[in-house]
């Protein structure tokens, strides 16, 4: 893988039911006060200030856009490192620089190592810490807990330019994946990734086409999101 001033009472013209400090028939000379069980007249209420100019369209994300940009952007979740059962599903903490296939739901996920180039290698490992108290750098990070042994992963999507996802329906990022962009289940596509940048704005805003974005601070980056051709 998402701008008047106000007006016062008019030059020339008094403003309604103001007799405050006017004085009354009869009465020249008489005090500037309103007199006794009157209320002095409310004064011109004051101009409104110019709107400020709207923020590029990437400093928020779309609301409810697609299902997929909640869950691509920020989601924090819990993965269970499985200590016994098949090997095959038992793999060592990934490290970082490896990609991952997230597999289950995310109440008792596995995170399994795979090649960068594999097509199920959505998330790639940017930061292991070996506690899981410890907070995730600076980013739009998806953070993965160990039960078994107390690690924490901070995830970065795994993709390149023209690459199109898919959430299949479902909010676990088990069931988020790349897809081809004809594919009608295309919800996003990934207009641009700018490594060595942190401004979504500066990055996303430029682009037309896009609504959103995501940041990451090791290794800094910008992926900037678009609607796909079949939404």
């Amino acid at each position: 893988m998402g701008s008047f001033p106000g007006a016062g009472s008019q030059p020339g013209v008094p403003y309604p039911n103001s007799s405050y400090g006017q004085p009354l028939p009869g009465e020249q000379g008489a005090s500037q006060q309103p007199r006794y069980g009157e209320l002095p007249s409310t004064p011109p209420p004051m101009p409104v200030p110019p709107t400020p100019p709207k923020k590029s369209k990437t400093g928020a994300v779309v609301a409810a856009a697609v299902v997929a940009i909640a869950v691509v952007a920020g989601l924090v979740a819990v993965i269970v490192w499985k200590s016994q059962g098949d090997a095959a599903l038992t793999p060592a903490s990934p490290e970082a620089g490896e990609c991952v296939a997230i597999e289950g739901s995310d109440n008792a996920a596995l995170a399994r190592p795979v090649d960068c180039s594999d097509p199920d290698a959505l998330w790639q490992v940017a930061v292991s810490l070996d506690d899981s108290a410890s907070s995730c750098p600076d980013g739009d990070y998806d953070e993965y807990s160990s039960y078994a042994d107390g690690t924490k992963l901070c995830l970065t999507l795994n993709v390149e330019t023209g690459d199109c996802l898919a959430s299949h329906g479902g909010v676990n990022l088990s069931e988020f994946g790349k897809v081809d962009c004809t594919d009608a289940a295309a919800e996003l596509e990934i207009l641009v990734v700018e490594d060595g940048a942190t401004d979504i704005d500066e990055v996303c805003g430029a682009i037309a086409e896009a609504f959103s974005g995501v940041y990451y601070s090791e290794p800094a980056r910008v992926i900037c999101f678009g609607h796909s051709q079949s939404v």
